[in-house]
């Protein structure tokens, strides 16, 4: 069971999102993330297509506007919803979902 996909649909957001995967790891949280050299990065599309298709719960979407407003977008895949969540307080939200 995978409870969050990390969507990343640009190399340069990395920095930002790496130290974010294993705060959720170690809150108890499965996490997957598409793997690919930033020549082959895969489009946003196509990774919420990956997402959906591995089972995830959620999608964590770091585009460029979220991660400029520290924020990452969060879409429950199971009814569609999405909301944006401050990076800072990530585990506030784990501790909802939990």
């Amino acid at each position: 069971v995978v409870d969050v996909f990390a969507v990343v649909p640009a190399a340069e957001s990395l920095p930002v999102v790496t130290p974010v995967l294993p705060r959720l790891r170690k809150e108890g949280l499965s996490v997957q993330m598409y793997a690919s050299s930033s020549a082959d990065r895969a489009t946003l599309k196509s990774q919420m297509k990956k997402a959906n298709a591995c089972g995830a719960a959620f999608a964590f979407i770091f585009g460029a506007d979220e991660l400029a407003k520290n924020e990452v977008a969060i879409k429950n895949l199971e009814d569609g919803t999405q909301r944006t969540w401050p990076l800072a307080d990530i585990g506030n939200w784990v501790q909802g979902y939990a």
